[in-house]
């Protein structure tokens, strides 16, 4: 698909609902159980953030988006993050139905990144746009492997306690 569009405006009205699309698939991933509480307040606000650009792209406008925003991501992403994903993991990792949703939402934040990448060559305006998508994409990928990592650990403590309980050789299982 070629993002050079004859008109600015018909291109910007797609990447108005890829970023529409991003939007629902944050709101998924933040209603899923397994997201750790700390996430949620960040992920709202990139939603926010995308729905604002997202308007004003719809618009015809480009989006007014400051340094603080990105640099919000930025030090979330430091923030939350105990170690680097593995290669791959954020492709193939997850577990748990907010991995997968994070991992979604990554998908489509990269989707709406790439007309963007091409109309900034065009309209440096919209270089900030770029910057926050991109630093959004790989925010996602630490909330992503962080909830991995949670859900694994309590998974881990969940056998531990249940694995103390089995029944000794040679005793009946069907009295525990």
């Amino acid at each position: 698909m070629s993002y050079q569009a004859n008109s600015d405006g018909l291109c910007l009205a797609h990447l108005a609902g890829d970023i529409d699309v991003a939007v629902a698939a944050l709101g998924a991933a933040r209603c899923a159980e397994s997201l750790p509480a700390e996430f949620r307040d960040p992920l709202r606000a990139a939603q926010r953030d995308l729905h604002e650009i997202g308007s004003a792209l719809a618009e015809g406008m480009t989006p007014q988006l400051d340094e603080s925003r990105i640099d919000r991501l930025d030090r979330a992403r430091r923030e939350y993050s105990s170690q680097p994903p593995p290669d791959g993991f954020a492709v193939l990792g997850g577990t748990v139905d907010s991995v997968g949703l994070l991992q979604l939402a990554r998908a489509l934040v990269r989707r709406a990144a790439h007309p963007v990448r091409a109309l900034t060559q065009q309209r440096q305006t919209l270089d900030p746009v770029l910057r926050y998508l991109d630093q959004l994409d790989r925010l996602l990928v630490v909330f992503a492997y962080e909830t991995e990592l949670q859900n694994e650990a309590m998974l881990l403590a969940m056998s531990g306690t249940c694995g103390s309980a089995l029944p000794e050789t040679g005793s009946d299982s069907r009295a525990h």
